[in-house]
């Protein structure tokens, strides 16, 4: 029995070490190919690159030449791409087929302006392996090949693009002595009739600060300007110029249109204040200051708009609002009111004086306010209000009925005793303001029984007709009895009075049915 155990457990024992070993033989050489990551030999002449996607993961020692060479700056992926797709246009879209093909040979240059370049594109253990080769490049040379040809392909292209550059370029050395130029420069040298010699003519006069505006004047010819920006080199100076001779025009127009506006505006009478989109101000006139009585220095000094009003406040130049609340309130409608232009008001002062102020947007968010002292115009207009105030009590005062027309046949007047006659205000039956005699006529005849004598009194107001020295009697229908006269008054305006008349003036109406010219009692002596 002893002995059976014993079998069993040799042969556990067994099978455990076959497993295990078993295990070993799958896992070690998984290992193994993990710590052979397939890297570059430091000595290889070759200009290989290893790319794990697009991170380098090696190159050679040529290949980080090349890479180090290039202007670009950016990852190693992009500067590669960047030389070879003057070669190979779709060298981006061809490796990317490269997990498919495994393996790429790209050939370019055979025949053409470029020099011959040959690329070789496959995988290796997951990593993609580039290697470029010039079949024509001498390998004794103790620079890389494909090094160097990239370099010189690189200052070709830098040449080129300096040589063919519109603006004027050039180079000044410690001394102030132009010892490179490109193209446009010795163009310009030429245009401004300077001999090419060496050291080259020096055409601007270059200043400390890095950017500057230089005019050139050729002889004979209009003068032209540059903006000239300068760069710092280990012994002189790089410049670039750019020509402004547009912007230099621009603004000598809009500097003459400015001194333009500007005379206009210290002409007038009115003040203006201009302030920008911050609510600063940005102009203003005299008359602004002679109006509000503002220093200039405080108005040079750009003040807010805020500022600006709450000193008018300060020397009551403005109504006086009946708490501060109510003040910040109107700031705030005001600037809202004149964005949109709907502010006009007038500010009676406390000095007497009176202020038109008007509101006005601007274009790109700014505001202009305009101050007009109307302090004479409104006293005339009181005054003139007064006078047809009193011109009406005078007229109120009189018993008789009066209508005033003016030239046109309009209604301009009327009186008391008239509103109390006919039972009416005018302005309350005839809408629109003042009113023809035509429409007049029609409601007194409305009133009245059938009489011609409306007609009559129609034409004569008109004009057509001159005003007879006697009048129409005429019947209302409430039975009362008026006499009617017209009176021409000066400038073309006419009088239509009407009188109450007896019954022995009004029986002409009666009897006969039509007016008969007469003179009422009131009017015998007056011719």
């Amino acid at each position: 029995m002893e002995s059976w155990l014993s079998i069993v457990t040799v042969f556990l024992v067994s099978l455990a070490a076959a497993l295990a070993g078993l295990g070993l033989l799958l896992v070690l050489p998984r290992k193994a190919d993990n710590r052979r990551v397939p890297l570059l030999d430091a000595a290889t002449p070759e200009t290989l690159f290893l790319f794990d996607g697009e991170i380098l993961v090696d190159a050679s020692p040529t290949a980080r030449a090349l890479i180090a060479g290039s202007s670009l700056r950016g990852p190693p992926w992009q500067r590669l791409m960047a030389f070879l797709v003057r070669h190979f246009p779709d060298i981006e879209d061809r490796l990317r087929t490269l997990p498919e093909e495994g393996r790429l040979v790209l050939e370019a240059g055979q025949g053409g302006a470029l020099t011959p370049l040959a690329v070789v594109a496959e995988l290796r253990s997951g990593l993609v392996q580039i290697r470029l080769t010039d079949p024509d490049a001498d390998r004794s040379a103790a620079v890389d090949p494909l090094t160097q040809r990239a370099t010189a392909e690189e200052l070709e292209l830098l040449r080129a693009t300096v040589g063919l550059t519109p603006h004027p370029v050039w180079v000044q050395n410690a001394a102030q002595e132009v010892i490179w130029c490109n193209g446009s420069y010795l163009g310009l040298a030429v245009h401004g009739g300077q001999e090419l010699s060496w050291p080259l003519p020096k055409l601007f006069r270059l200043e400390q600060q890095r950017q500057q505006r230089i005019r050139l004047v050729p002889p004979g010819k209009a003068p032209l300007w540059f903006e000239v920006v300068t760069a710092p080199l280990e012994d002189g100076v790089i410049a670039f110029a750019q020509p402004i001779d547009d912007l230099v025009q621009a603004e000598g127009t809009l500097r003459e249109f400015t001194q333009t506006l500007t005379k206009t505006f210290a002409s007038l009478p009115i003040g203006l204040a201009i302030f920008d989109r911050q609510r600063k101000l940005a102009l203003f006139n005299p008359a602004l200051a002679d109006l509000t009585t503002l220093v200039p220095e405080f108005l040079i000094g750009h003040p807010t708009l805020f500022d600006f009003l709450n000193q008018l406040r300060d020397r009551q130049m403005i109504p006086e609002p009946k708490d501060f609340a109510s003040w910040r309130k109107r700031l705030t409608d005001l600037e809202k009111a004149s964005s949109i232009g709907q502010f006009d008001e007038h500010w009676n002062l406390p000095g007497g004086q009176t202020f038109r102020v008007l509101g006005r947007p601007h274009p790109e968010g700014a505001l202009a306010l305009l101050f007009e002292d109307v302090t004479l115009q409104m006293s005339q207009t009181r005054r003139d209000r007064a006078n047809v105030e009193l011109g009406q009590a005078i007229v109120d005062s009189v018993s008789d009925a009066v209508a005033v027309f003016g030239p046109g046949g309009d209604l301009v007047l009327t009186n008391a005793a008239y509103a109390a006659t006919w039972n009416h205000d005018p302005m309350e039956v005839f809408t629109g303001g003042l009113h023809d005699i035509g429409e007049l006529a029609l409601f007194w005849r409305n009133l009245s029984s059938s009489t011609p004598a409306w007609t009559e009194i129609e034409e004569v107001v008109r004009g057509k007709v001159p005003a007879p020295a006697a009048g129409w009697p005429i019947r209302l229908q409430d039975g009362r009895g008026l006499l009617c006269r017209v009176v021409s008054l000066t400038g073309g305006a006419t009088m239509v009075e009407f009188s109450l008349a007896t019954q022995a003036e009004i029986a002409p109406v009666e009897e006969f049915g039509s007016p008969l010219p007469f003179v009422s009692q009131r009017h015998r002596g007056m011719g």
